[in-house]
């Protein structure tokens, strides 16, 4: 099923909550691009095969609503579990590309971990 959905335009509803709101630019590069193998790369980053785990606090931010194979908010979830010093922030009625879908809250989202990552002065 993976090879079958990724990269493919009947991505769009499992990759967004609102599929109209992916960018014209992708839903045209999708008819174009060949599959690649995301589950390798997903296995290789939750199971931490490959360079060691950053020092820095790491925000791991994630759409609710991204249906894609291996890409849930479990594997969300996982990921963060995984990386020491990480934060997981979840956005409502985001799938795949939160930023595209939700940018006021993404960005928020990053500010608020800047701000609590950030030294006292």
């Amino acid at each position: 099923m993976l090879r079958r959905l990724s990269f493919t335009p009947q991505a769009l509803p499992h990759a967004f909550a609102d599929p109209s709101r992916a960018p014209p630019e992708l839903q045209v590069s999708l008819h174009h691009t060949p599959p690649i193998r995301v589950e390798t790369f997903l296995d290789c980053v939750i199971a931490g095969d490959g360079p060691p785990a950053p020092r820095a606090p790491v925000l791991v931010l994630w759409g609710e609503s991204d249906h894609l194979p291996g890409t849930r908010l479990d594997a969300g979830r996982r990921l963060g579990a995984r990386l020491p010093r990480a934060h997981l922030v979840s956005l409502a009625n985001a799938g795949h590309s939160p930023q595209l879908e939700r940018p006021t809250e993404f960005v928020e989202a990053i500010e608020a971990f800047i701000d609590r990552s950030l030294p006292s002065p």
